[in-house]
């Protein structure tokens, strides 16, 4: 199912505008309401995870459970996320960076894959990113049933 309401708004507004402009052409017709996240590797098919599972996006915007015809994420891709997701300052993003991820709008967040700069032992910075993983945040109705009994009990 291709989102059509103010969730598609929110996902363009606060995911994608993240995305270069050339991988973000073939994720568009490819999003539901069912997409956890988006997959950017360098050197790797554009994927997604939804539904359970693991999707190639090929150069005709389609889905694919085989990475055959698949876009593939280039060097440039990853500079040109990481310049946007960090308005171009990646040292303004340091704190984040260095906990591997950055938060966006609407409470989503983008893991980081590179190298960790070690301070004794400790990551101070990571650098020569390879890869972002874009999880896009989502309701999850009924996930706290099981304990809400335990930790909320006759008004108290």
């Amino acid at each position: 199912m291709i989102i059509t309401t103010l969730e598609q708004k929110d996902i363009h507004t606060e995911v994608l505008s993240y995305i270069p402009m050339r991988l973000r052409s073939y994720l568009i017709p490819c999003i539901s309401n069912k997409t956890e996240e988006i997959r950017i590797r360098t050197n790797r098919p554009l994927s997604i995870y939804q539904n359970s599972e693991v999707y190639f996006i090929t150069l005709s915007c389609r889905l694919s459970k085989k990475p055959y015809d698949s876009v593939i994420v280039t060097k440039d891709d990853i500079e040109a996320a990481t310049g946007l997701l960090c308005n171009r300052s990646i040292y303004a993003h340091e704190n984040e960076i260095k906990d591997g991820y950055i938060t966006l709008p609407g409470g989503h967040r983008v893991g980081l894959c590179g190298n960790a700069v070690m301070n004794t032992d400790k990551v101070s910075f990571i650098n020569n990113i390879s890869g972002l993983n874009y999880r896009i945040s989502h309701e999850i109705k009924g996930c706290c049933d099981g304990v809400i009994r335990d930790i909320y009990h006759n008004g108290s």
